[in-house]
């Protein structure tokens, strides 16, 4: 379910508000498709801070940056994360098609996949991404790694570094189950 109550302008040049609207539009509600892997919340909230949540809110959007590479026909539009980074316990996907398209279905696997894996897909896309690389002191990605133009949030709190501890945290948590042995 999802409630637009206005939007806002922003400079494309520094970012800032330019100007804020509000809407009256009914809620959008439909059922749908998707998958949640807990963030260790007990673990790594103590470790992160304030970090934890833009670090889950980032890893959402690296899982879904590298998805389509993991499905034939997928595009980024066909999933949607979905999360609060004020006090989040998990990372959400699912499908953006109302009755579900069948893409979180296709995708479940690859999470638990020893040679093929989406999570350390993402962990690689957060290390590596040359672009980011060149802002030395910048934790909040860039538009080739973790920026989604339909985020809700506007990619306002991302945090990469948080993002890469809680995908690994993640990731030996699966390594541990019987679906990826």
């Amino acid at each position: 379910k999802r409630q637009v109550h206005g939007y806002k302008k922003l400079s494309l040049i520094n970012r800032t508000e330019i100007s804020r609207s509000e809407l009256s539009l009914p809620a959008m509600e439909y059922d749908s498709f998707g998958l949640y892997i807990s963030a260790d919340i007990d673990t790594l909230s103590p470790l992160l801070g304030e970090k934890y949540g833009p670090g889950v809110h980032a890893l959402s959007h690296a899982l879904l940056a590298v998805a389509p590479v993991f499905a034939d026909g997928l595009s980024r539009a066909d999933l949607e994360c979905d999360h609060s980074f004020v006090s989040p316990t998990k990372v959400v996907l699912f499908d953006e098609r109302a009755g579900g398209s069948g893409c979180v279905e296709r995708l479940w696997q690859y999470f638990f996949d020893p040679v093929n894996n989406i999570l350390e897909a993402a962990i690689d896309l957060l290390e590596s991404c040359s672009s980011c690389s060149t802002s030395p002191g910048y934790d909040g990605g860039c538009p080739a790694c973790l920026h989604a133009s339909n985020c809700l949030k506007f990619n306002m709190h991302l945090s990469k570094s948080a993002a890469i501890m809680i995908g690994k945290n993640m990731l030996d948590r699966i390594k541990t189950t019987f679906l990826y042995q």
